[in-house]
Parts: structure tokens; C-alpha cells; sequence
């Protein structure tokens, strides 16, 4: 292992490493371990003899720990029990290193950036798209004709040995004031069921401190994006298939799109993010109220057969991964129609209280798919008057109904949206 080639890059903060040693007796040998990124190696070995010594490590180990208590004083906790606060330092340490931490970024304006530093588990950084005038330096104009991040213009500099008349941090600044903020996602690996439960969560905790701008939050801005994914749920035609046993199970619901790729890729800026005009149109937007209510209409046509769950229809489960397997056998999430019904309530009262001449602009496939399971539960319910007599044929039939509008639904939205519609 020791004459083999070093690997020197990784997705995860750990790594091995092979050396030959010769104890004494009574003799230690110390084995450090530094995770850090840069560019290159070079930069690494350019300062091998600085960084390979026992005070350069223990001062960064020390600057790791007080950075660490500065993070989490935030929330520090005092109780009685030592432990339980230093579990809640803990657990707000694992929560800000997987969701990134929100800074303050100065562009010049009242509302700075907001950008999300450190690692992000769910989730990519923001990046921003520059339009800044270098009048005397090709390696900054080359590099602001693209998008880029804080942390990249100021590596940039760095590894250029770019020489600046101002700070880093003033001349940061200056090149954010002349740009744009853009949100970047990449599609993953998959769809869990419960990845959308937590919205009502930040929007029952806002309202809670600010009662009276429900309104404003619902309506006032139509800066509601949709996410475009090269990544599609496949019919059902597609994904039930017959073991050699003689069973039935779902695999393979979550398949990519070359095509789709292909769409995405051929865009300069805003990649992922859906447009109208069959996706060579502007990007769609909507308010909060509009986008909540097409995300009910989208989770209420995956009721499972009997209505007593959220089919795990795209491949995943809920949180716990262990359970990976229950998509293959059909299963539903009965914990996720509780929260379909708490969402639904949500906009039945927000309704009530909205102002009478509010109009909403929904796309015309959502508008199709909502009047589509009106009409399925409409002539559910009409037919099924007599509640203590269930009819299984009745239930499947509902359940096809959505299910066909669902899958109608998704394959004449995966190239894009037509237009809107007003209701």
C-alpha cells in the first residue's frame, strides 16, 4: 500500500495513509490527521515544512475548537445536566455543518445576500452571476464571465497572486454589488416522501411571531421558483415488474432524461429552474399560496388504493433510510397524508382570511390536474353515499383516476410549462 500512489481527493472528511515506523521500547510514534481543500497539491507541499510540524497542527486544532464554540454559543444551553448541553451544542453543530450557515454578504443594497456557508448535505451554494468591469487584469475578466461563488473569486486571487488596490474583502464586495444572486441545484439520487413536510414547519413558526402578514407571505411575491429536474417518476407501466417468484414489486420508478439533459445544458444561466413555452420561455414564477396548493393537488393524486397513505411511488421512503425497501412492496406513508391534511387546512383558512379580489395564477397543467381530481372525488363520494358499505372496485377505480392524471400530469410538464391560467 505504502509504494502505491496517493489519492488526494475524496467526497467525505476522512482518508487513510501508509507509513513504515520502528518502535523502541517505551518509545510512541503520533499520527496527525489534517482535512482541509485546496486547488492543487502543490500548494500543499510548497508548505510541507510548515504544516507537518506538531505546533502548526495543535495551533489549528485549537483555532477548529474555538471556532466551533463560537458557532454554537448562539444556543449555548445551562442546565444541570453538563451532558445535555453539550448535546445540544452538538446537535446544532450537526444541523448548521449539514444545512450550511446563512451569512450577510454587502452588495450595496438594502437586502444584502444571503449565502449559505460551509457543508450543505441537502443542498447546493449560491452561486452569483458577475458583470464586473476589470479594465486591467484578463484573468478576472475571463473569470466573471461565468458564475462563481465568494469563496472561489477570493481563491482566484490567491492562486493568481492577483495584486489588489483595496482589501479582499472591499473589493468582494464591489464585485457583488455588480452582480446577481442565482440558485443552483443538482438532482441527487432520488425522491423521499417526506422531503416536502418541513415547509409548513417555517411557515406555522413565521406566522407564530408574525400573525398579521399572512397575506403579504401568501401573496404579495411571485418569486416562486419550480425546480427543473432531468430526473423523472415513471408511469406505473413502467416501473411494476414480475419477479421470477411470481411477484409483483416497483423498481426502478426514478429514471434520467438525455433529452432532458440536453434542454438543461443548452441553457447559459438559470439551469434548473422551469420556464414556460415548453421550457424555451421564461422562468415560471408563482407566490407562496400557488405553489403550496400545486404541491397538494401533486401529493393527493399519490394517495395510495385505499386512501390510508402517500405511496412511496418515486423510489424512497420517508427519513429512515433503513427502510429502503419499502417503495419495491407498495408501501404508503400514513404519517405523510396527516401532513397533506395539515397543509390542505392550512390553505382552506388562509383562503377565508386572503382578500376577496386575490387572484391566483396557476399553470395550465396544475389547473388540469386540480379539476381532474375534483371530477375523481366528485363522483367518488356521490357514489359511495352509503359509508358503512365500502366497494374495493370503487376504490381502485378512484385510485387509477388520480393516478392517470398524475402520470398525465408529469409527462406534459417534463419539458416545461405551456403558460398560466387565472382562477
Amino acid at each position: 500500500m505504502v509504494s502505491q500512489q496517493s489519492v488526494t481527493t475524496n467526497k467525505v472528511p476522512c482518508g487513510f495513509s501508509g507509513y513504515t515506523a520502528r518502535l523502541a521500547a517505551g518509545t510512541a510514534v503520533n499520527h496527525c490527521t489534517i482535512i482541509g481543500h485546496v486547488n492543487d497539491i502543490h500548494s500543499i507541499n510548497e508548505r510541507i515544512t510548515e504544516i507537518a510540524t506538531m505546533p502548526y497542527i495543535e495551533r489549528k486544532a485549537e483555532e477548529a475548537k474555538a471556532l466551533i464554540e463560537e458557532l454554537t454559543d448562539e444556543m449555548a444551553t445551562r442546565t444541570s445536566i453538563p451532558l445535555f448541553d453539550e448535546y445540544c451544542r452538538q446537535n446544532y453543530l450537526d444541523n448548521l455543518l449539514r444545512g450550511g450557515y446563512p451569512l450577510l454578504l454587502d452588495n450595496g443594497t438594502e437586502q444584502p445576500f444571503v449565502y449559505h456557508v460551509f457543508s450543505r448535505k441537502h443542498g447546493e451554494l449560491e452561486p452569483l452571476l458577475g458583470q464586473v468591469e476589470v479594465a486591467d487584469h484578463s484573468s478576472l475578466r475571463a473569470f466573471f464571465q461565468s458564475s462563481f461563488t465568494p469563496g472561489e473569486l477570493i481563491q482566484h486571487i490567491i492562486h493568481d497572486n492577483i495584486a489588489l488596490k483595496q482589501t479582499v474583502e472591499t473589493f468582494v464586495t464591489e464585485a457583488l454589488k455588480h452582480s446577481e444572486q442565482c440558485y443552483e441545484a443538482d438532482f441527487g439520487e432520488g425522491f423521499w416522501i417526506d422531503h416536502w413536510t418541513y415547509n409548513m414547519d417555517l411557515i406555522e413558526s413565521y406566522l407564530s411571531i408574525y400573525p398579521d402578514k399572512q397575506e403579504e407571505l401568501l401573496l404579495a411575491t411571485r418569486e416562486y421558483m419550480y425546480y427543473d429536474s432531468p430526473a423523472w417518476v415513471q408511469p406505473r407501466r413502467n416501473k411494476c415488474v414480475q419477479m421470477k417468484d411470481g411477484r409483483i414489486c416497483q423498481y426502478g420508478a426514478v429514471v434520467e432524461s438525455k433529452e432532458k439533459e440536453a434542454q438543461l445544458h443548452a441553457r447559459d444561466r438559470d439551469v434548473h429552474w422551469v420556464r414556460t413555452e415548453h421550457g424555451s420561455g421564461e422562468i415560471y414564477k408563482s407566490n407562496l399560496y400557488e405553489k403550496l396548493l400545486s404541491l397538494a393537488a401533486i401529493k393527493l393524486s399519490t394517495l395510495d388504493p385505499e386512501g390510508l397513505g402517500i405511496e412511496m411511488e418515486a423510489g424512497k421512503p420517508g427519513w429512515n433510510d433503513s427502510m429502503n425497501g419499502l417503495p419495491g412492496l407498495f408501501a404508503s406513508g400514513f404519517s405523510e397524508l396527516c401532513e397533506l391534511q395539515r397543509l390542505v387546512r392550512f390553505l382552506i383558512h388562509a383562503q377565508v382570511k386572503l382578500s376577496g379580489d386575490s387572484v391566483l395564477r396557476l399553470p395550465r397543467e396544475v389547473a388540469k390536474l386540480i379539476q381532474q381530481l375534483k371530477l375523481a372525488m366528485e363522483e367518488y363520494y356521490h357514489d359511495s353515499d352509503e359509508a358503512d358499505c365500502r366497494d374495493e372496485s370503487k376504490d381502485y377505480s378512484f385510485w387509477s383516476r388520480i393516478s392517470d392524471a398524475r402520470e398525465a400530469y408529469r409527462e406534459t410538464v417534463r419539458f416545461g410549462l405551456k403558460g398560466q391560467k387565472h382562477h
